[in-house]
């Protein structure tokens, strides 16, 4: 799970540094950075999941922290923002060069 956290911890870095460009960010660069934001939530709900898997069923009493852990994590994945299915979508269409519609220009 390590390396999980370490590549989720460098595409985040790596998109916070374009960010930090003077460069200006067009749909595309903009829908790519979403996308890394919803793959790194991804890995991360990923390396919890396995964590609270291998801790046993005590890991879901409420007196242990993991199962708040894994309450936050899970809750966070499945804002819009971090909805994979709609980001994937949006940026493939982009990459095939389609047009998005009017309910993808809402959230991108």
């Amino acid at each position: 799970m390590s390396a999980t956290l370490d590549a989720a911890i460098a595409l985040f870095e790596k998109s916070l540094a374009r960010l930090s460009t003077e460069t200006p960010i067009d749909t595309y660069e903009r829908l790519r950075l979403r996308r890394n934001y919803g793959f790194t939530a991804k890995m991360c709900k990923e390396a919890v999941k396995t964590i609270v898997d291998y801790s046993g069923a005590s890991s879901m009493y409420e007196s242990n922290p993991l199962q708040r852990y894994w309450r936050d994590v899970q809750a966070s994945f499945m804002h819009i923002t971090f909805n994979m299915d709609h980001l994937g979508e949006m940026f493939g269409k982009l990459e095939l060069g389609l047009s998005l519609s009017p309910k993808d220009s809402l959230l991108s």
